[in-house]
């Protein structure tokens, strides 16, 4: 009898390990699962401009950064997490040219690639993401305009950017202007 109950224990195990967990890879070619999987990712990443600006992080009050806020919406128009790697860039401003990047002056590398980093920069309340980007002020030119550029690379290799055109607050240009002159 217990021969019996082992043998029917072990077929029963190897049946639910011959089915249950076996899985199908997701064809990322497959145009039907691509549509599917689009519902889920972010259609767009925008640069929420009202609410980016240049900002002191430390206890002076001389802008050391800039506090990036990020909105990714997915097709409905809806904010959703993202996962992958985002680019930001901060250009010169070129004035009065069809591009108006000029000299790249900085560059931040972030990943969201784990729970740690979704808690460390997303916002429940607002829906969006909070970068603190630092710079040293002293390696800025004191342009009156810089220009602002997230990239977003999906986990699907693909490529979504938005720029924004940032104008310095007049307490950084006075700051810049007071600096002594090397003499």
């Amino acid at each position: 009898m217990n021969t019996l109950r082992i043998t029917r224990y072990l077929s029963l195990v190897a049946l639910m390990f011959s089915t249950g967990c076996s899985h199908t890879a997701v064809d990322l070619d497959d145009a039907s699962t691509r549509e599917q999987l689009s519902l889920l990712m972010p259609a767009t990443v925008s640069i929420v401009a009202p609410f980016t600006r240049f900002a002191s992080f430390d206890e002076n009050d001389r802008p050391d950064g800039i506090e990036l806020l990020l909105q990714p919406t997915n097709s409905f128009g809806e904010p959703v997490n993202i996962a992958g790697a985002l680019i930001v860039e901060l250009y010169e401003f070129r004035q009065a040219s069809g591009e108006a990047r000029g000299a790249k002056l900085q560059q931040w590398d972030i990943a969201l690639r784990c729970e740690r980093d979704q808690q460390m920069y997303w916002n429940r309340t607002t829906d969006m993401y909070e970068f603190q980007l630092q710079f040293d002020p002293a390696a800025l030119p004191s342009n009156h305009k810089y220009v602002l550029e997230v990239t977003y690379n999906t986990p699907l290799h693909e490529h979504m950017v938005d720029q924004y055109v940032m104008d310095v607050p007049l307490a950084m240009r006075a700051l810049a202007e007071s600096k002594p002159s090397g003499g």
